[in-house]
């Protein structure tokens, strides 16, 4: 653990850590200070400049996906801000959460025309979660989690404000009846010539639908052609 401007021993006792001299493989006797277990600042037991690991080396996965076995075992390396220590956030999860969120509530109850609080809660969490990174492990992966974050606050922002500002119901009862009056008016003009009556009322009919067709993607973006699947975030 961090005690004092620098890495410490100790043993937990209940809810208190007495703290040792000495480092992890060579403890040495107790120095009479303590720490409240709940109030340690824990760090990994030790600190590794990389990580090796083995990737999806498991013959049946493979072969149930239909994936070709590697001639040798597939490796990667990851960095060492990737290793977390006890009781530290974990942000994938709370990221994780955050999208379900979305997913269940705003995006798919609500179609983003209303926030939601269960959203609202997980992207609170997530801030946090930046928030203790920042006061734990400062440097630049925390100032690019920062930044993230932000722009998830932003386009959630966005997406909403897009989705709330729909066109209201009172906007089809002009519209329609417009669109109504104008095909009767072209009709009635047209009545002693049949031929050219019909194509100008099919001209308007495929103008009118394709402007309805736009209105009603202004009028609720997310359920047509152009919408996103959010769960593709989760990979």
């Amino acid at each position: 653990m961090e005690h004092g401007g620098r890495a410490r021993v100790g043993t937990v006792e209940g809810e208190t850590v007495h703290l040792r001299e000495g480092g992890l493989f060579d403890p040495g006797a107790a120095t009479g200070e303590t720490v409240p277990a709940a109030e340690a600042h824990w760090l990994t037991p030790t600190e590794p400049t990389k990580m090796v690991a083995l990737w999806n080396n498991f013959r049946a996965a493979s072969e149930k996906n239909g994936w070709a076995i590697p001639p040798e075992p597939l490796i990667f390396i990851k960095t060492p801000n990737s290793f977390n220590a006890h009781d530290r956030p974990i942000a994938v999860a709370a990221v994780r959460r955050y999208v379900l969120a979305v997913k269940e509530d705003e995006w798919t109850l609500h179609r983003n025309q209303k926030a939601s609080g269960k959203a609202e809660a997980a992207l609170h969490d997530l801030q946090s979660i930046t928030v203790r990174m920042a006061r734990d492990t400062p440097g630049p992966a925390t100032a690019q989690a920062f930044a993230l974050v932000d722009d998830i606050a932003t386009t959630r922002s966005d997406r909403l404000w897009i989705g709330q500002n729909h066109t209201a119901f009172n906007y089809w009862l002009a519209v329609l009846p417009v669109g109504l009056m104008t095909h009767l008016a072209v009709a009635s003009v047209h009545l002693d010539r049949p031929r050219t009556g019909a194509l100008a009322l099919a001209l308007l009919t495929a103008t009118t639908t394709i402007a309805y067709w736009s209105l009603g993607v202004v009028d609720d973006p997310y359920r047509h052609l152009d919408k996103l699947d959010p769960m593709s975030w989760l990979g």
